[in-house]
């Protein structure tokens, strides 16, 4: 399984054709807010609702299961581990900071993007693309082009 990642592109939509167009056969696109486009005008990212997404009726979290185990997607940061040992997750994104970061704790994968259009990190723009299989993870990280 091939999932997409991106975050915080705030109403900008070139560089998400261009992450679009360069990974064309996901499985699966996922924005992790601040969108500030509707779920329409996003499709086919899957988003979750950012600080700056007040407009649109989107959901706060979303998960999903993949053959590695569950994935959890919000914009913000915020969890406690036993909740997530709960649900089985095994991967949580998340946006906000616009700035990427990757660590492991506990078998939890943390993953965020950093973002596409505004970031903070030095960056030319990032994205990630997470590759899956039942007993193995594969984050790389990507600069918009």
């Amino acid at each position: 399984m091939k999932i997409l990642v991106v975050s915080d592109t705030h109403g900008e939509v070139d560089n998400l054709r261009k992450v679009l167009t360069k990974h064309p056969n996901m499985d699966l696109y996922l924005h992790a807010g601040d969108s500030e486009l509707s779920p329409e005008e996003l499709f086919p990212f899957i988003t979750v609702k950012g600080n700056r997404d007040y407009l649109f009726d989107i959901q706060k979290e979303y998960i999903h299961p993949t053959p590695f185990g569950n994935l959890i997607m919000r914009h913000i940061l915020q969890y406690s581990l036993n909740d997530l040992y709960d649900k089985n997750i095994k991967i949580v994104i998340s946006g906000h900071t616009h700035k990427l970061d990757y660590r492991v704790h506990d078998g939890i994968y943390f993953i965020n993007p950093g973002s596409l259009d505004y970031p903070r990190d030095g960056s030319l723009g990032s994205y990630a693309i997470i590759t899956l299989e039942s007993k193995q993870i594969q984050v790389k990280f990507y600069e918009v082009e």
